[in-house]
């Protein structure tokens, strides 16, 4: 998987000039004459297309995410310009090789070798750098809508938990469809995150993409051991020991942490058993060239997972906007009803509420006052 398909091709006439069949030995040696299809490029690129068709055909079947594209370096960064995939636009950007031929490649000293090897460095440095801005963009990118995520998670659920909002009826009909809009967006919130793959994620299906099947069953089976092991050591340590006077609760106690001692001894060995031939695979995954090859693949899953990821920040913008309503119509509810003493952290809340409210109030204004200066046409 981490080398290049090349495939060699010898064509020939099904039949002499006379009209009669050639021998076996006739056609791949001297017998037929040379096929001129090969001076049409259509045809070049309709052979191309075939073997990227059987290729894929092949990977699908496999369960390989990676697809062959037949395409020309051109026609893949102006698709990819399309989808608005800067990264793989840099990719298809390379500068092509210049061809010095067999005899130039042959001699040391030769100025043009010397020149190829220097090129061929430098774009290995720009491809190198190209991806690791890539990969620290998505974990920059991930890493935002997560804390957006979490930032209106927790507005929502401090709201839902506070006093106004539980002593609350909701009986009018617009602050009941106030709360249904909220609760409407943070059930379209968790929708989202279920379906996003972080980038951690996507690396590991990568990585699995360039393991036989024995080495997937063995490099799966390892970390679900590991991760077996990590939960009962979490919780023994939850596990709390009875009362002495507690004989049976005692009894059953000792019991069970021995039960499990012996599981995470038993774990412990078969992880060791395992090590050894998963530190060769992590090894080799590591090499440059597969490393390339996962980090590509590890681009491609995050890229399809795009639109998922900006309903995601959608839907969190609408979660803390229903929330900010809400908040402020309950404020207004509360300064409605008549009373006489507060408590600290009500006086906090009340100005605070009020603090916000007003902020919002004068940002809406200042984006209105801002939209009507650019639609205003000077004489």
């Amino acid at each position: 998987m981490t080398k290049s398909v090349i495939s060699y091709v010898k064509i020939c006439q099904q039949k002499k000039k006379d009209g009669t069949e050639p021998f076996f030995k006739e056609k791949w040696k001297h017998g037929a004459p040379k096929a001129r299809k090969w001076a049409d490029k259509n045809f070049l690129t309709v052979l191309r297309a075939d073997f990227a068709e059987i290729q894929n055909e092949v990977l699908s079947r496999n369960n390989f995410l990676i697809r062959v594209d037949h395409r020309t370096l051109k026609a893949q960064k102006e698709e990819a310009e399309r989808n608005s995939d800067t990264f793989l636009a840099r990719l298809f950007s390379r500068v092509p090789e210049k061809y010095i031929g067999i005899i130039s490649c042959q001699e040391d000293d030769e100025p043009k070798l010397e020149r190829l090897k220097k090129f061929r460095g430098l774009r290995k440095q720009h491809f190198d750098l190209v991806m690791k801005i890539d990969a620290m963009t998505k974990e920059a990118d991930e890493l935002e809508v997560r804390d957006a995520v979490q930032l209106s998670s927790t507005g929502a659920k401090s709201l839902m938990e506070s006093e106004e909002y539980k002593t609350q009826e909701f009986v009018s009909q617009y602050l009941l469809a106030m709360k249904n809009k909220m609760l409407t967006a943070v059930a379209e919130v968790n929708k989202w995150k279920r379906v996003i793959i972080s980038q951690h994620d996507a690396e590991e299906q990568a990585r699995l993409e360039y393991m036989s099947k024995s080495e997937r069953e063995l490099w799966q089976k390892y970390f679900e051991t590991l991760g077996q092991k990590k939960q009962l050591e979490e919780f023994l340590q939850t596990l709390r020991k009875p009362d002495e006077s507690q004989r049976e609760e005692l009894q059953a106690y000792e019991e069970v942490v021995a039960g499990v001692k012996a599981k995470i001894y038993s774990l412990f060995t078969a992880s060791l058993v395992m090590k050894k031939s998963v530190e060769e695979i992590d090894q080799r995954l590591a090499s440059p060239e597969c490393k390339n090859h996962i980090l590509l693949v590890t681009h491609q899953i995050l890229q399809a997972n795009t639109y998922a990821r900006k309903m995601l920040k959608r839907a969190s913008e609408e979660l803390d906007k229903a929330v900010d309503d809400l908040r402020n119509e309950l404020f207004a509810k509360t300064m409605e009803e008549p009373k006489t003493s507060f408590k600290t952290r009500e006086v906090y809340d009340l100005i605070r509420h009020q603090y916000f409210g007003l902020k919002k109030e004068y940002e809406n204004t200042f984006a209105q006052k801002f939209k009507i200066q650019r639609e205003v046409i000077s004489p």
